[in-house]
């Protein structure tokens, strides 16, 4: 008997899959390492520049690093470094990536065999995908949530000083130093900008596009129109600052009388997978007995883009904007 006798088509979907899984984990790795070697450059130009005293090029490493390409076009993953910054994550986006593909893999050796090699695998990669994305979304929605309530505390302390004859400057900074995270992190980055140089607002027109929220952008806006026409920037602020109270008080208003339509939409789209694994459970030859139908795998397909078809929808009813 041949050597090549042991080796059936099934071994070497697997062995096809795995090394694909291997290939793309090293060409993310080289794809997203390029942010991580950037930062620690930037690291040692701003030693260099500490030592040296060049504030413009301080101002422009303080700034985002700027538009990708066609890398940031890439769904989930293209703004990955980005939306882990705006949810607050500390995990190298690298690491995030490898966790995520090995997950995949698991899943999909876990799901082939009921599935099928092929259908085992976009199952996976579907699931792994909604997984990585829907978590980012729930990280970056609470730490937003929570920068939008403590953004009129930090306004309102800002228009204090203000009012006492403090410069813009000052007021920036004690916000920085005397308001919790995770605005205070925010604007000791526009403290930082201003400290070396940079101008107003430029500084919280940063601001609104790190945090890509309408309330920091309203502050943004309302900035550089009171440095382009003047008036009392103390007011202004006091102003926006009653308006995100409000708005953000009666978001919470709306997220309770829905409350029961988003613990609706919850249970529905779990609970298919639910069943699935129950059946998988119960009887592991329900699905494995018709995997080998050619009809099996587009059955597979039509139901999971029924069950996500049905979370969006639902998703759309309960969710309402304020």
């Amino acid at each position: 008997m041949r050597p090549g006798d042991f080796i059936d088509a099934e071994t070497l979907v697997y062995a096809a899959v795995f090394t694909g899984v291997v290939i793309a984990v090293m060409g993310m790795v080289r794809l997203l390492d390029g942010g991580d070697a950037a930062a620690r450059a930037r690291s040692r130009r701003l030693q260099r520049i500490r030592a040296a005293g060049s504030a413009d090029e301080v101002i422009r490493l303080l700034r985002n690093s700027g538009d990708r390409g066609l890398i940031a076009r890439i769904p989930v993953f293209g703004r990955l470094p980005e939306t882990m910054q705006q949810a607050g994550m500390t995990l190298s986006p690298v690491a995030l990536v490898a966790i995520y593909l090995v997950a995949a893999l698991v899943l999909a050796v876990v799901a082939s065999p009921f599935l099928g090699a092929a259908a085992g695998v976009a199952a996976a990669v579907a699931v792994t995908t909604a997984v990585l994305a829907l978590g980012l979304n729930r990280a970056r929605t609470r730490r937003i949530s929570k920068l939008v309530e403590q953004l009129p505390d930090a306004l309102e302390l800002m228009a204090r000083g203000l009012r006492v004859g403090h410069p813009i400057g000052t007021t920036v900074s004690d916000a920085a130093r005397k308001m919790p995270e995770p605005i205070a992190g925010e604007f000791r980055a526009v403290s930082d900008q201003i400290a070396y140089g940079d101008d107003l607002t430029d500084a919280f027109s940063d601001l609104g596009t790190r945090i890509d929220q309408e309330d920091f952008r309203f502050l943004a806006a309302a900035v550089s129109i009171q440095a382009g026409t003047g008036g009392n920037l103390g007011r202004i602020l006091r102003t926006l600052a009653k308006v995100i109270r409000g708005r953000f008080t009666l978001a919470k208003k709306i997220r309770a009388i829905s409350s029961e339509g988003r613990l609706s939409m919850q249970i529905l789209s779990v609970l298919p997978f639910v069943l699935i694994g129950v059946v998988l459970l119960t009887s592991p030859s329900f699905y494995h007995d018709v995997s080998d139908d050619p009809i099996f795998p587009w059955m597979m397909g039509l139901m999971v883009t029924l069950i996500v078809a049905n979370y969006l929808i639902l998703r759309r009813l309960v969710n309402f904007r304020v």
